[in-house]
């Protein structure tokens, strides 16, 4: 059986809603004073996801006939399932996320403005 991890976020985002809603209504109850949500960062966090999925799903449509033709031409050597390729593959991955990770404030491109207001929230970033 193969596991979806796309099938199981799909499954989990009314769970997600009904506990950001739940978040907004016992935070507006408990703290009515304090600043609440914003909705205009809201729309905004929500339209920035929307786009990244769909980015995602153009970008795919691109790189998996890239991946295949590779694959098929240029394959080096092939990977046996195993104990051994999975500790380093996760190895290999885990060292690359890093190397994101280090050269990501350092490389304009890899951390745009977009996604650090959709952190920070854009009251903060514009301060």
């Amino acid at each position: 059986m193969q596991f979806d991890t796309e099938l199981l976020l799909r499954g989990m985002a009314p769970i997600f809603l009904a506990c950001i809603g739940w978040e907004a209504w016992h935070a507006g109850r408990t703290h009515p004073k304090a600043h609440g949500y914003s909705w205009r960062d809201t729309a905004c966090n929500t339209a920035l996801a929307l786009m990244h999925q769909g980015a995602d799903k153009l970008a795919w449509l691109f790189v998996i006939p890239v991946y295949a033709n590779c694959s098929t031409h240029y394959r080096l050597f092939d990977w046996r399932a195993g104990w051994l390729s999975f500790v380093v593959l996760f190895v290999a991955q885990d060292l690359l996320y890093d190397m994101f990770h280090r050269c990501r404030p350092r490389v304009r491109w890899l951390w745009g403005r977009a996604c650090r207001a959709s952190l920070a929230g854009a009251h903060e970033l514009l301060a």
